[in-house]
């Protein structure tokens, strides 16, 4: 009998974890309740489970006890859902103060005989609390930071954006918070909350939007400087597209197969696939990659609409030009190369 090696993460502590290894037998309800023990928690609250690793994400979504979901945590076998190696999925407990889990599927072994399963296999870090402490002292402040407005002062540096929005200038606006801030993710929450801003997730998508501007030297530059420091997944989605906007195939052929094995069925990561192989003219494998992501995406209609747009760009008729510019109809130049590519 198969059983699941996997490996359970909160949100809001990611260096904390517990690595459960449960029959494919048991269903999803089962896995809630080796979840609650293994983290501590009172199971006094509703839950939810969902496929597509997307919160609140209605197509993918399985409810446990008095919930109201197109499926039932109770009434779904592990078996059922097909689990592959690094599949990433969502388990939210307590609707209200939504403490989140990632689930990731580490292997897939022979359950041994004798033994009862689900079990807890491994651990690492203290379990959080399941409900939030909040005092009055925790409160940010001004008082920690420089009265004076120096080169790194995040106010200087916020003001320095509002005077002029260019790319160019919101690079050296976030070099000057890697510098201010370095990799202290509590001091970057702190300067977040002083200026009511979200300066991290901006900083990780301005790599992107520099390489969409045409800044693709600019923005390869700051990709690797962020991700050094930061290690950011949202700027590891987005190099291979950036690498091969720069001309680095390789290397970004190498990140893309790196990716789609590290978090298969993630719709963000098989866009930026589709993407990447529109930039090489390899439409039949972005098509593939983009219809998957289609499928994946769930409710999300923002990124259904951006899927959709990049379809739009993989579908080459056979009489159509040919996508590589050799000026030859797609059926005479590249279209048994892409087919045999995907195969």
């Amino acid at each position: 009998m198969p059983a699941l090696l996997l490996k359970v993460t909160p949100y809001q502590t990611q260096d904390v974890y517990r690595t459960i290894e449960i029959t494919d037998k048991h269903n999803l309800h089962h896995l809630h309740r080796v979840i609650q023990d293994a983290f501590l928690l009172d199971d006094d609250h509703l839950y939810a489970f969902f496929m597509n690793n997307r919160r609140w994400d209605k197509t993918f979504m399985y409810g446990g006890q008095n919930v109201t979901a197109k499926y039932s945590a109770k009434n779904t076998a592990l078996s059922s859902l097909s689990l592959q190696h690094n599949k990433r999925f969502l388990y939210l407990f307590d609707f209200g103060d939504e403490l989140r889990y990632e689930v990731r599927v580490l292997e897939e072994r022979e359950a041994e005989e004798g033994v009862q399963y689900p079990r807890i296999v491994d651990a690492g870090g203290k379990a959080p609390p399941q409900y939030r402490i909040y005092d009055e002292n925790d409160a940010s402040d001004d008082e920690d930071f420089p009265s004076e407005k120096s080169a790194g002062d995040p106010e200087a540096v916020v003001e320095l954006s509002q005077q002029n929005n260019e790319l160019t200038q919101e690079h050296d606006l976030a070099q000057e918070f890697v510098r201010f801030t370095g990799n202290d993710m509590n001091l970057m929450y702190r300067v977040e909350s002083m200026v009511e801003a979200n300066v991290f997730d901006w900083m990780m998508g301005l790599p992107r939007r520099m390489s969409n501007a045409g800044l693709v030297e600019g923005g390869l530059a700051l990709a690797r400087s962020l991700y050094s420091v930061f290690q950011s997944e949202q700027i590891n989605c987005n190099l291979p597209l950036i690498l091969a906007r720069a001309g680095f195939s390789d290397e970004a052929r190498e990140r893309l197969a790196a990716l789609l094995s590290e978090y298969p069925e993630d719709w963000f990561v098989l866009l930026m696939a589709g993407e990447t192989y529109l930039i090489f003219n390899e439409c039949h494998q972005a098509k593939k990659c983009l219809e998957d992501a289609l499928f994946w995406v769930g409710d999300f209609l923002e990124g259904r609409d951006r899927i959709l747009h990049e379809i739009r760009k993989a579908k080459v008729g056979r009489n159509d030009p040919c996508p590589c510019g050799s000026g030859m109809k797609y059926k005479k130049c590249c279209i048994d190369r892409e087919i045999g590519a995907s195969a």
